[in-house]
């Protein structure tokens, strides 16, 4: 059966979960969203394009935890490892499979595809029910629990990046001035978003792609198309590690170690494309 008749036999049923889950958390019912989540990850992990081979046999008590942004240290690895299942296989496949359904059925005239909101899929983007925890992700801080204790702490109620951007403008100096805030851990990370984001003058954001084939792995290469992230290294290589900031290998790629944007990366055939958006500041 080809991937057009597989949505077609499943599409409506995930939309009628998404609107489920979208009323459940509107109400605040995180226990009920968290059950919905499952049963459409269930039907989206069942249509070919989307299957995750070999995820872990506790696959849906790491989803469940995920999305609820507990810690997952304490859960043991199956066939494959908890980090490499939230990124290929939740931010990657199940994010992939809840836009695709949504967009398969808006084309089939659907009214409800079209009034989905997007909120079910920013808790399973982002690992969190916290709205405002999601919207400073979206913004470039992608380090889950440190932005959940960032929001936490300071009780922020923002949602989209301009809010984010104003909040971060008015954040009390008490919190900017605290080495160990929000997590002593990630304090140079943190300070170096916030300063990015307090900048003025801002410029349009593009999605750019970019490929580069001087890779070097440390080890075992990670599967094709598996999201990494990305940093620079002293000697002006770009650096590559999993989710969970296990290194993974370098690569030249002369990009920008000054960009404001987002970036991430995924093993091509003989390459590592990235995937960036920013003030098309890249480098050339």
């Amino acid at each position: 059966m080809n991937a057009g008749r597989q949505l077609d036999h499943v599409a409506a049923d995930v939309v009628g979960l998404l609107i489920q889950i979208e009323a459940t958390l509107a109400e605040d019912e995180f226990e009920e969203a968290t059950d919905l989540i499952l049963e459409m990850a269930s039907a989206i992990f069942g249509l070919a394009p989307f299957a995750v081979e070999n995820k872990p046999e506790n696959w849906e008590e790491v989803l469940r935890r995920w999305v609820a942004g507990g810690s997952l240290a304490d859960l043991a690895d199956g066939q494959m490892t908890t980090a490499q299942f939230i990124e290929s296989g939740i931010i990657y496949r199940l994010s992939w499979g809840m836009e695709a359904v949504r967009v398969y059925q808006v084309a089939q005239g659907d009214p409800r595809a079209e009034g989905l909101t997007g909120a079910a899929l920013a808790v399973v983007e982002t690992g969190t029910f916290n709205r405002a925890a999601s919207a400073l992700i979206r913004a470039g801080f992608d380090f889950r629990s440190a932005a959940i204790e960032a929001v936490e702490s300071t009780g922020a109620a923002f949602i989209t990046a301009s809010e984010v951007r104003s909040w971060l403008r008015s954040l009390d100096r008490t919190f900017l001035n605290d080495p160990s805030w929000p997590t002593p851990e990630l304090r140079e990370v943190w300070t170096h978003f916030v300063q990015r984001a307090r900048r003025p003058g801002r410029r349009r954001w593009v999605h750019e792609t970019r490929t580069a084939a001087d890779v070097r792995w440390s080890g075992k290469r990670p599967r094709r198309r598996d999201w990494m992230r990305v940093t620079d290294g002293e000697d002006g290589t770009t650096l590559l590690w999993t989710g969970g900031f296990q290194f993974l290998g370098s690569v030249n790629a002369e990009l920008n170690p000054g960009r404001q944007g987002v970036i991430r990366a995924r093993r091509i055939k003989g390459a590592v494309e990235f995937d960036y958006r920013g003030p098309s500041d890249l480098g050339d």
